[in-house]
């Protein structure tokens, strides 16, 4: 980023900043001052509808006090003269002040009359329900002797709340004794809200304590009932609503005056927030304008005429040149010192140049000395020609091998001293056969490569030649002891695939001789030669087995071998097995699991070899385990080859060593070969196994940790749902 925008952003940055917190400050303290101003007229306008509804009340009881103190009212207490009643009590009369009810008691609470009407028909209606019961001497409204002040207020009726008002009766002349009391009441329903809110010119409503209608009921009833006089609430951006409690003639809050306003002194502040805001960023972007301007002028134009100075001065490397500003401020300043140092660079450079000529000099006294010492002390022949391969220049180790003397070879043509030279001069990696002055050849290694100058122009070859006399002397005989040794090897394996039958023969007549003795034995009286019998016979066994294995690897070796492929029963094969190693397993007090399975049914392969190579591995298993447990599992698994029949068998003996994993299926090697072993074998079995795996398409794989046992798994091919697999 620029200096330039940097400035610019840093302005624009200050400028918000200011104008945030002018916003913040003015909207706390002249927001909140119209805020007040607006509560203070909600509240002027909520007393004066309270004032208005006194008003009214007021009226009221001056109405009853004219019938109270009236003589005709006095007498008509005692005497009851109907034409009291009909002159001075019709519907019209009542209609006109606005009176819906009214009511005459004597000195002992009874009612002289009473009286009901509808005012907007003028029409006699009945009695307000809950209204009597609360005309009685115990109630707050009737007058009893010693108690003749007025009384007014609002009483809360099942129908709406009513204005009301009582006075004693006394004679014109407001004297007693008092003869009872005169009661008047006005329903205080929409048709007087109404007259009042346009007396008042106020949007006013009333509502029972608690009522939802008027909004905030929790909160304004609470704190009205707390002794708030007056409550302003805010009704959204637009509308404020002030409230007030009124209570009934117990001093119980009974209803809740709302005089709703639109908020025209708030919105004043808000508009005049936002003139102020508007004046303000007005003055930050000419402010802002005006900085930027002078900083271009003064600073920014005469920093970028310096930097683009010190720039052309870079990228020419003239550091005679100088940087030129004029003026006496800290730019200038900045300039002097940049040409003062521009002045020790031109000296430095002039030093430098001096210095690296000088070195380049030695660099190449010294290359070429090395170059010299590396060319003499070379164990290779190293040649170099010409482009049309005659002789420049030669090593000490071209000249002994050759037996030439320099200026012998010097200017001559390569083909003097190579025999088989094809004319291109550039040969890499190929053997070539050099030529001695006496006329003897010598096989040699022969690289080459191309000699250019600086300007990549080809000038001629480097040649270098190593002396394989001895190499080649060295391959031939190893060729000659490989062949030797592959002979006897194909002697060895054809002689014993061939004595196969030769070497079964007297094994399979000791067995059968020994057999037939202990058969013998058996029918004597003394069976003194039974235990030597056995011997003979185990270890005419074992020694055939031996044989069997050593004569099956000589087949394989050979190529002899055959197989004959079948189809076969898995859990048959397992069951055999089984049977064939459970007396072993006894001995070493092993226990033998055998599981198939689900889908394995047939495997496709020679029984007989995988009988032979599971036989193989179960054996090892229950040979290397004691008091242990050999498990045998099949199932089918799925590679991208195909499907395979595959056999663990894992047992929890002594295990193997990681190291000796790698030479456990060579042919005759065995993991603990010394003579104190405890184990014993040929080292075949595993071998051989596995060999008949991989005719099969199969393999056997091993997996062992030393002390915790060992798991070898067997693969063929399986029989799939086309048919046998091929081989």
């Amino acid at each position: 980023m620029t200096i330039r925008r940097k400035v610019s952003a840093i302005v624009a940055v200050v400028l918000l900043g200011l104008v945030a917190a002018i916003f913040l400050t003015a909207r706390l303290l002249l927001i909140d001052r119209f805020a007040q101003l607006e509560q203070r007229e909600v509240s002027l306008n909520v007393e004066r509808a309270v004032n208005a509804l006194s008003d009214d009340l007021a009226a009221l009881t001056r109405s009853i006090e004219d019938y109270a103190s009236w003589d005709r009212t006095y007498e008509f207490v005692v005497t009851r003269d109907p034409k009291y009643v009909n002159l001075e009590m019709g519907n019209t009369t009542l209609a006109g002040l606005g009176v819906s009810f009214i009511g005459i008691f004597d000195a002992f609470g009874r009612p002289v009359f009473t009286k009901t009407i509808d005012v907007a028909r003028k029409i006699e209606i009945a009695v307000p329900a809950g209204l009597m019961e609360q005309l009685s001497l115990s109630g707050p409204l009737l007058r009893r002797p010693g108690d003749e002040k007025d009384v007014a207020g609002i009483l809360l009726l099942p129908q709406g709340p009513m204005r009301i008002g009582a006075a004693p009766i006394l004679t014109g002349e407001k004297k007693g004794p008092m003869r009872g009391t005169v009661v008047m009441g006005q329903w205080l329903d929409e048709t007087q809200i109404g007259s009042l809110a346009q007396r008042t010119r106020l949007n006013l409503s009333l509502q029972r304590v608690g009522h939802p209608k008027h909004g905030h009921s929790g909160a304004v009833d609470a704190e009205l009932a707390h002794g708030a006089k007056t409550v302003v609430r805010p009704e959204g951006p637009d509308l404020v609503a002030g409230y007030s409690l009124l209570r009934d003639l117990n001093g119980v809050p009974i209803l809740v005056l709302r005089v709703r306003m639109p908020r025209t002194i708030y919105a004043e502040g808000r508009v005049t927030l936002v003139y102020l805001i508007m004046a303000i960023v007005a003055a930050g972007v000419v402010f802002g304008a005006v900085t930027n301007l002078l900083l271009h002028r003064l600073v920014l134009s005469r920093l970028e005429r310096l930097t683009r100075s010190v720039a052309d001065i870079g990228v020419g490397q003239h550091f005679s040149a100088r940087v030129e500003l004029p003026g006496s401020d800290e730019l200038s300043m900045l300039a002097n010192s940049i040409n003062g140092t521009l002045g020790s660079l031109e000296q430095a450079e002039e030093a430098l140049v001096r210095t690296n000529a000088g070195l380049e000099e030695r660099i190449r006294e010294r290359t070429a000395e090395n170059v010299e010492n590396i060319i003499r002390s070379m164990d290779e022949a190293l040649i170099v020609t010409d482009t049309k391969l005659h002789i420049r220049r030669v090593n000490p180790r071209t000249l002994s091998l050759l037996g030439y003397l320099e200026e012998q070879l010097i200017g001559q043509p390569a083909a003097r001293i190579m025999a088989d030279l094809d004319g291109s001069g550039q040969t890499t990696g190929v053997e070539r056969t050099f030529l001695t002055r006496s006329g003897q050849t010598i096989p040699v290694l022969f690289s080459s490569a191309e000699l250019r100058n600086s300007e990549g122009l080809l000038e001629g070859y480097v040649w270098i030649g190593q002396d394989v006399t001895e190499l080649k002397r060295v391959q031939e005989e190893v060729v000659r002891a490989c062949h030797a040794a592959e002979q006897a090897n194909r002697a060895k394996s054809t002689f014993l695939a061939n004595m196969s039958h030769e070497l079964r023969t007297p094994l399979n007549a000791i067995i059968g001789y020994s057999q037939l003795l202990q058969e013998d034995c058996g029918l004597a009286p003394s069976e003194l030669f039974r235990p030597d019998l056995k011997k003979i016979e185990r270890s005419g066994y074992m020694l055939l087995g031996i044989v069997n294995d050593v004569l099956d690897l000589s087949k394989i070796e050979a190529g002899r071998m055959e197989l004959h492929m079948e189809i076969f029963s898995v859990p048959d094969v397992l069951h055999d097995v089984r049977t064939t190693v459970q007396h072993l397993a006894n001995q070493r007090g092993n226990r033998v699991e055998v599981t198939c399975g689900e889908g394995v049914r047939e495997g496709y392969g020679d029984v007989a070899k995988f009988r032979q190579s599971l036989l193989n591995l179960v054996n090892n298993a229950c040979k290397f385990t004691e008091n242990g447990m050999v498990a045998i599992s099949a199932q089918t698994v799925r590679e991208d080859r195909g499907a395979l029949l595959e056999v663990q068998v894992a047992d929890s003996g002594i295990g193997i060593p990681e190291e000796d994993l790698g030479k456990l299926f060579l042919p005759f090697s065995q993991i603990d070969a010394s003579p104190t072993r405890r184990y014993g074998g040929t080292g075949l079995g595993l071998a051989i196994s596995r060999k008949f795996c991989q005719m099969m398409g199969g393999d056997i794989t091993v997996e062992s940790e030393l002390g915790r046992g060992s798991r070898f798994s067997l693969r063929i091919p399986a029989m799939d749902v086309g048919g046998p697999p091929e081989v």
